[in-house]
């Protein structure tokens, strides 16, 4: 079995696949394991094939985050491109 985007199979013969957590993605077919969403992006849903960027003023400094933080008071963070 052929695990789609966004789910993935840890266990080998089993007979169905896993959808992502929060936090997590995968970009393609038959994973072992989802990928955490890198440093300054986050994934609120599951099933995921993508990490959302952090926006202007909001930053995450954790990998497998579910969401941005607000910029401290007096700081600023610029919107990254990717």
């Amino acid at each position: 079995m052929l695990c789609q985007i966004g789910k993935y199979m840890d266990t080998l013969g089993a007979t169905s696949c896993t959808d992502c957590q929060v936090g997590t993605y995968m970009r393609n077919l038959g994973a072992p394991a989802c990928k955490k969403c890198e440093v300054g992006r986050y994934m609120w849903r599951t099933a995921a094939i993508g990490c959302k960027l952090c926006t202007n003023g909001t930053f995450q400094g954790a990998r497998g985050s579910t969401a941005c933080k607000p910029a401290d008071k007096g700081h600023f963070v610029p919107h990254l491109e990717s």
